[in-house]
């Protein structure tokens, strides 16, 4: 059994012998004492570095009571989020101007370097008649184009985007919706915040469903729509871009949003989470 004899157990021989244990056959085996002693040292040495490691290794353990805690708490109310919505269409067909062709056209993807339009198949026959109509070497350029405002004056409006505006069942105020100017243009933000807002002056819901909550109808003027090159593979897309972030955060609508399709009655359900 292991190196013992009955009545009697020969330890050194067993570990001369028989132990696979790294050293201790050269600790417990013939031989010079000298060496004996450096080999009992090493083998102390290694046994102590390796309780050291495990003691550090069950201190660190034992160190984390919690990595992930959940606690939940219930409460009769909570902030609302900021809610924006742009159209994925970015320019409006109808508010282009002989100027904003001349000056942008070449660069948005509308017209080639001779005033043709790229996808005539995709235009209005009267935006057609209008494009093929204009002597356009007597159109100058300006060297001061503004594109900001060109954005803002082109792409759709407020008055004509956001039909019906409910919350809590009630007329939304002329202060709760604010113009927000994004990758995709004129998005329109409800519930937005200044950053150093008074969380007191955020919506607040108190119950969950619709009628607690906004309620939206939205004109994605399709007929208005101007391919471009401006917004990637977006712009052949139709529908609206929804964005759902902090009060007091810019929106991303593009990059962070979800797409809503033309014609289509969505509920969207949110979970308020801290």
């Amino acid at each position: 059994k292991m190196g013992c004899r009955p009545g009697r157990c020969h330890l050194r021989r067993w570990a001369a012998d028989t132990s696979d244990l790294h050293g201790l056959k050269h600790i417990a085996g013939s031989g010079n004492t000298f060496r004996r002693l450096i080999w009992l040292c090493l083998f102390l040495t290694a046994l102590g570095f390796c309780i050291f490691e495990c003691y550090l290794v069950i201190k660190g353990y034992i160190s984390f009571n919690h990595v992930t805690q959940v606690d939940v708490y219930y409460t009769t109310e909570v902030e609302f989020p900021a809610i924006t919505v742009c159209n994925i269409n970015k320019y409006r067909e109808s508010a282009l101007t002989e100027e904003d062709i001349k000056n942008v056209g070449v660069h948005l993807g509308i017209v080639d370097e001779d005033y043709n339009l790229l996808l005539p198949d995709l235009y209005t026959d009267e935006f057609k008649d209008f494009i093929n109509s204009v002597n356009w070497t007597t159109v100058e350029e300006d060297p001061d184009y503004n594109m900001t405002e060109f954005t803002i004056r082109t792409g759709h409006q407020q008055e004509d985007m956001i039909v019906s505006c409910l919350w809590k069942e009630e007329p939304c105020e002329d202060t709760d919706l604010q113009h927000s100017l994004t990758h995709l243009g004129n998005c329109y933000s409800f519930n937005i915040q200044g950053e150093n807002s008074n969380e007191v002056d955020w919506k607040h819901s108190y119950s969950a469903g619709s009628a607690n909550g906004l309620q939206l109808i939205l004109n994605a003027e399709i007929p208005e729509y101007t391919p471009s090159n401006d917004l990637d593979s977006g712009a052949m897309d139709a529908g609206l871009r929804i964005m759902f972030h902090y009060p007091t955060e810019p929106p991303y609508p593009k990059e962070l949003g979800f797409s809503v399709s033309a014609g289509d009655h969505s509920f969207i359900s949110m979970r308020h989470e801290k």
